[in-house]
């Protein structure tokens, strides 16, 4: 592994939340001012290529990433965009089981309002 990419895996997993590529750059930009845009982007498709983190694209969203690499969904708040994870067990064979298909994969993002933004409704 690359000083590069061993530098953007610790700022993904010393963050707690779906960074964009854009804010993953930021901080990286502050421990090493000489790493490009350019980079980081390209080694997040390598990390995400080797599966050591994962890539979550919801629509209308910027790419997100996560380091959580089991399978899980989404859900993202309406007011603040805010990503969070969430697990809702096999959604994966329930979803066989309706359709009669045999899925290779799926994704699922459900939409809500978080509690910090129903604080302030």
């Amino acid at each position: 592994m690359t000083k590069h990419q061993e530098l953007i895996l610790n700022v993904i997993r010393t963050f707690s939340g779906h960074m964009t590529a854009e804010e993953i750059y930021r901080r990286c930009k502050e421990i090493n001012p000489g790493i490009s845009l350019a980079t980081v982007y390209r080694n997040l498709g390598l990390l995400t290529e080797r599966g050591l983190i994962a890539k979550v694209s919801i629509n209308g969203q910027p790419e997100h990433y996560d380091r959580s690499v089991m399978k899980h969904e989404h859900v993202l708040c309406e007011r603040c965009g805010k990503i969070a994870d969430v697990s809702v067990g096999d959604m994966k064979a329930y979803l066989e089981q309706q359709t009669g298909l045999q899925l290779l994969s799926y994704d699922l993002c459900m939409r809500y309002v978080c509690p910090e933004c129903q604080q302030f409704a």
